[in-house]
């Protein structure tokens, strides 16, 4: 198998587990998807990108403010409204058009030099209509790079779950150590790396 939008590579976990052989290359490469996906539904969000731009409608609660899945990008992004609930989406918004009718602004601001995505639409100067499935947003949703707490996390999670193989039933020894105990089955230390990348509003398509 190959690792698909791992967040850690297959020669980083050899470098740190010190392995040079290729026995064992396969088990490595599960580890570290899986510890990738654990990571995405513990955060609430994905941290790589979309391949091509993809289009996601959604259901506004609030006339400015729209939360969207994350945009990683402002190259290939279109935002449409529908006006007269007929499925079709009629109305182009303008991104940074403060003077026109239909403008939008990417949020939170700077978020593409700091290497993080937007969240969030601003209506400028007309209101998001409140109705289920009126705005379609066409971007390339994810992040630009894996952010680098992101990949330690998954480099400490990908470990455990390749090292549990030489665990029976749940139990590590070490050395002059003996039996020390079951493996932790949550790691503080990798929670707190990546605990403030938690989406906690996670909007869903509508």
């Amino acid at each position: 198998m190959a690792i698909t939008n791992g967040y850690a590579t297959q020669s980083g976990m050899k470098t740190l587990l010190g392995i040079t052989k290729a026995a064992h290359d396969a088990d490595i490469q599960r580890a570290v998807e899986t510890a990738s996906r654990w990571i995405d539904r513990y955060c609430g969000r994905r941290f790589y990108q979309d391949g091509s731009v993809t289009a996601r409608t959604y259901s506004p609660t609030d006339s400015t403010w729209l939360d969207v899945h994350d945009v990683s990008t402002a190259t290939g992004l279109l935002v449409a409204t529908d006006v007269d609930l007929d499925g079709t989406f009629e109305q182009s918004w303008t991104a940074d058009d403060y003077s026109g009718s239909y403008g939008f602004a990417l949020s939170p601001s700077g978020s593409a030099a700091d290497g993080e995505p937007w969240t969030r639409l601003e209506a400028l100067n007309a209101s998001w209509p409140t109705v289920r499935r009126a705005v379609k947003v066409t971007a390339k949703f994810g992040w630009a790079a894996v952010p680098t707490e992101v990949e330690q996390a998954c480099l400490g999670l990908a470990v455990r779950l390749y090292k549990r193989k030489d665990a029976p039933f749940g139990v590590l020894e070490f050395p002059g150590a003996g039996a020390v105990g079951p493996v932790p089955r949550t790691d503080p230390d990798l929670l707190n790396s990546i605990g403030h990348l938690r989406r906690m509003d996670r909007p869903e398509d509508a």
